[in-house]
């Protein structure tokens, strides 16, 4: 039997992927609170470009809301895919951490020592990321951008190409959006990516215990986590449908104990 079969209430949350369910929020995560993220309930104009934005300008990377500032033990440079910059996670990394990280065109010109350099991407001959030696390492560079496209960009970018590259080990991804086919176990959104290396880093004693705690970067998934809220929420609304509907029988009457769902809550964009 199938799991669409045997669960008929998921194949209501992907269509594209009837057995696939949305994964768990990344254990022990403690950010800042939310809360103004929850209250904000309407858009507002960016003070800088005017366009109507939800929580934060993608373009200016401008907060619409008070948000938290994380520092970095090191400068991050992210190569975002313009035709999806409101989607893309690294946007979110950028607004939180200003004065570490910084974005850059896929095709843009990056400006960093190769010999200081490392490049968070997975492949045969990356060092592990709590095997890093962070007294080596100024600047990180991550591709904020599809797999195919992403793994092109690091085989032939002429300064990403011959750069050390690093992996993350024993990833889980929360991020709601399931993989195709191709993209490699590992495969975790930009911004969940920045906070798995930052942890293998804490973890493996490559930073100063005395400046930096265990949850010191939590906030990085601040963004990240109150949408992970929204898609928990459009899940029960969309289960609590197809458990209603089952309560009816074939000739349309409602049986007992059924009744009407909650209107369901859109998924709106974050910026």
């Amino acid at each position: 039997m199938s799991r669409q079969a045997a669960d008929p209430e998921r194949r209501h949350f992907a269509k594209r992927r009837p057995d696939w369910d949305p994964p768990e929020l990344h254990a022990d995560l403690r950010t800042s609170s939310l809360e103004p993220l929850r209250s904000k309930k309407q858009r507002s104009a960016c003070p800088t470009c005017k366009k109507s934005r939800s929580l934060y300008c993608h373009d200016c990377l401008i907060p619409l809301t008070a948000a938290p500032k994380v520092a970095l033990p090191c400068n991050i440079h992210i190569l975002v895919d313009g035709d999806a910059r409101s989607r893309n996670t690294g946007v979110q990394a950028a607004i939180l951490a200003p004065d570490h990280i910084t974005l850059h065109a896929l095709d843009g010109s990056l400006d960093v020592d190769p010999e200081t350099a490392v490049l968070l991407f997975p492949s045969d001959c990356a060092v592990d990321a709590d095997n890093l030696d962070m007294k080596d390492v100024k600047d990180v560079i991550l591709i904020d951008s599809v797999w195919k496209k992403s793994s092109k960009i690091a085989k032939t970018n002429p300064v990403l190409k011959d750069l050390k590259r690093v992996r993350l080990n024993g990833v889980r991804s929360s991020f709601w959006r399931f993989h195709t086919d191709g993209v490699p176990g590992e495969g975790v959104s930009t911004v969940e990516a920045i906070w798995v290396f930052l942890k293998a880093l804490l973890g493996c004693g490559a930073l100063p215990k005395e400046q930096y705690s265990e949850h010191s970067f939590d906030d990085i998934l601040w963004y990240f986590a109150h949408q992970y809220e929204i898609i928990q929420e459009v899940k029960r609304v969309k289960r609590a449908k197809a458990t209603s509907k089952k309560t009816e029988g074939g000739d349309g009457v409602k049986r007992e104990g059924s009744g009407k769902p909650a209107a369901e809550p859109s998924e709106r964009k974050a910026g």
